[in-house]
Order: structure tokens, then sequence, then C-alpha cells
């Protein structure tokens, strides 16, 4: 089988799911606000991210202390949630920040199966992460509501240093 996209599209998507899980972990462990919506999920939630037919994938799991932690593209075979992209082209439209995680909702390009009211708090989370990862103007254009959170300039410090230091799902 043939893999969808070119292998710059593929290398592309596959850095910025690594940086989104890895990310995600590091925001979940030090934004207040973060643990109090992975604090709110079941135990054990486990979430993907993909690209169809078979592009890159994230996943995240909440240990027993509901903190996150970044899965890599191996997870649970089968995820609480589990959110795909229609396609490379869409992922990149996505992941290049032309388009918002929520348009991208409304115009059926992201595929969930799981509870809807989940797939709403992931994208709440993953719109939380985007304004510690991207600078103010490309956030504005990512997030469908952007809020500057506080103390934003420490927390993107320890995000970054989060996803450098860390060693992905290894990490407890």
């Amino acid at each position: 089988m043939v893999k969808a996209g070119n292998w710059r599209t593929r290398l592309y998507l596959s850095i910025m799911f690594r940086v989104t899980g890895r990310a995600i972990q590091a925001a979940g462990r030090r934004d207040p606000e973060l643990r109090e919506i992975f604090a709110a999920l079941p135990p054990g939630f486990s979430f993907r991210l993909s690209v169809w037919p078979d592009g890159p994938e994230l996943n995240i799991e909440t240990d027993s202390s509901t903190l996150p932690r970044y899965g890599g593209s191996k997870g649970a075979s089968d995820p609480s949630l589990h959110m795909e992209i229609t396609s490379p082209a869409h992922a990149m439209a996505l992941f290049t920040f032309a388009e918002s995680t929520t348009m991208s909702a409304a115009r059926g390009r992201l595929v969930t199966r799981g509870d809807l009211s989940h797939a709403c708090t992931m994208v709440r989370v993953l719109d939380r992460v985007e304004t510690y990862l991207l600078p103010r103007p490309i956030a504005r254009r990512a997030v469908k509501r952007y809020e500057s959170p506080q103390k934003k300039h420490r927390m993107r410090l320890a995000v970054w240093l989060g996803i450098i230091f860390s060693r992905g799902g290894s990490r407890s």
C-alpha cells in the first residue's frame, strides 16, 4: 500500500504530532487549568489523533494520577476517543495553522469516534497547548477564542523545555 501524502508532508506531520503530543504532556503537568480538565476525564482515558488512511498519529493516556502521558505513535488498541483527520491535505491545513481545530471539525475534516463531550474537551486542550507553542499572531488564527493564559511566558518556557527534555511515554 502506498502511504498517503509525499514524504515531506509525512515528515512535517510526524514532527508536528510529536511536538504536539509532548506539549500536551508538558502543559498538562504544569498548567492548573489543563490539570483540572484532565482530572475531570474518566480514569484510564486514552486519546488518539491520527491522519487517515495510515498517516502519523499521537496518543495520550492519563495515568493513575490523571496526568497526561504522551505515548508516541503506539497507544491503546481501542482508545476512549479517536479523532481522525480525513486526509494529509486537511492535516497540513490544521498543522500549518491555516485552519483552526474547531473549523476543521465544523467542516467535517475531523472524524470522531468516542464521546462527543470528550472530543470537545480535547479540542480545548489542543487550543490551550497551541497558545503556548505559537507566537500570538499565529495563535490567534489557529485558536477559535484566543485567551492569553496567566504567566504565559513562564509556562511557554516550561512547555518547550518539557518538549525538548521529555522522553515521551516513559516519564511518570
